[in-house]
């Protein structure tokens, strides 16, 4: 998101999406690359968001922000830059700035960073 992709960030992206989608490492690390193929052939979110939108639920959704947050705060500090993404992609993904705080709230503490 701040355009330093650091090692934790990337570990913690493999860990969430272990944990949320029960997932091995195998297929965390296939889907990660193929997100980073999926990334540097477009600069627009809307693909994304839409079907982000199209296919999850309001709770599913806010679940996606507190997972960004937790990755933003993977390698101990948040750039503006991903707090200004989070704030945009949750705007387009319908999830309310209440919603979005106590994301980042829950995500901080699950850090123990609260």
């Amino acid at each position: 998101m701040d355009q330093d992709f650091k090692e934790s960030e990337r570990e913690m992206i493999a860990a969430l999406l272990a944990d949320r989608f029960d997932m091995s490492a195998e297929e965390t690390g296939s889907l990660i690359r193929k997100a980073d193929e999926k990334v540097d052939d477009t600069e627009q979110y809307f693909p994304f968001t839409r079907d982000i939108n199209l296919h999850m639920s309001g709770d599913e959704r806010i679940h996606i922000i507190e997972m960004l947050w937790s990755v933003a705060y993977a390698d101990g500090t948040l750039d503006p830059y991903e707090d200004a993404l989070i704030r945009q992609i949750a705007g387009l993904i319908h999830v309310t700035d209440r919603d979005r705080m106590q994301a980042r709230k829950r995500a901080l503490a699950k850090r123990g960073l609260d």
